[in-house]
């Protein structure tokens, strides 16, 4: 049997390494806490100077498939046909090609930063909101989700 004087000693030891061991398990979860990133974020300034490399990388970076890909699928095709017409000796169409592929590869320059920002803000103001709701005799649960 344990004696009396055995359980005191036990709980004191507990007590105080507890004690003890509070401010290193708080600092700990401090750290972990700090260090995560709760909002996806993405800079429009990193997002320009992609853009700038290639076209509708920008867009890309930003998570706007759609207009990445047009893009970059408008900068090739007007490149292509400018290349054709160059080697052809088309230059009458060579030069607008040109610049419409110039064109279409600043437009993606210029809104890359925009769509990062869109991105940001609609990680910021996305909600999801619980319902309840009952059709045909049944009911239904599940989440809404909400963008701006």
């Amino acid at each position: 049997m344990i004696s009396a004087v055995g359980i005191r000693r036990l709980s004191l030891t507990v007590a105080l390494v507890t004690w003890a061991a509070a401010p290193v398990l708080a600092r700990a979860q401090q750290t972990s806490t700090a260090s995560v990133k709760l909002v996806p974020h993405k800079d429009p300034q990193v997002a320009t100077v992609v853009g700038l490399l290639v076209p509708g990388g920008g867009q890309f970076y930003a998570e706007r498939y759609g207009k990445a890909a047009g893009v970059f699928a408008g900068t090739l095709a007007a490149v292509a046909i400018a290349v054709d017409a160059n080697h052809s000796d088309n230059t009458e169409i060579a030069t607008p090609a040109f610049i419409v592929a110039a064109l279409i590869w600043g437009y993606g320059c210029v809104t890359a930063a925009r769509d990062a920002r869109l991105f940001n803000d609609q990680m910021l103001h996305t909600t999801l909101t619980p319902f309840l709701d009952r059709q045909n005799g049944r009911f239904l649960a599940g989440l809404t989700l909400s963008t701006p």
